[in-house]
């Protein structure tokens, strides 16, 4: 029981590292989330995947890297690389995320957001 207390308390610490990083990346690139929020511009997690490769403990130092895996008129997709202080690869994860209008209507980045949706591009390793 323990181990499965365990994998549910890291899961979320996990993933509010990989938001915090999506959030630094968007407000890097010039479109903040509060700035995405403003167009009336709502992106939900669709999904969310990860692979450990090795245990770490919570002393260990993790780095991080995100990378834009691919961006279509709708969909946005990040790949993480997280890696401890030895340099060994710890986990691997993805997340895809939509856009969407307050309303619920899908948003169509590539017509209506055409600046974003290049600069999403310019950083994708899927272009």
């Amino acid at each position: 029981m323990k181990q499965i207390e365990w994998v549910l308390l890291i899961i979320p610490i996990m993933y509010d590292g990989w938001k915090r990083l999506e959030l630094f990346f968007l407000r890097e690139i010039g479109w903040p989330y509060e700035k995405i929020e403003e167009e009336g511009i709502i992106s939900p997690v669709t999904s969310i995947s990860c692979d450990y490769k090795a245990t770490s403990t919570f002393a260990d130092e993790i780095s991080i890297e995100i990378i834009v895996k691919s961006v279509k008129s709708a969909r946005l997709s990040f790949v993480y690389h997280m890696v401890n202080q030895n340099g060994v690869l710890v986990c691997t994860a993805a997340s895809e995320h939509s856009f969407l209008s307050k309303d619920g209507g899908f948003v169509n980045l590539k017509r209506d957001y055409p600046s974003f949706f290049n600069l999403l591009k310019e950083h994708s390793v899927m272009q």
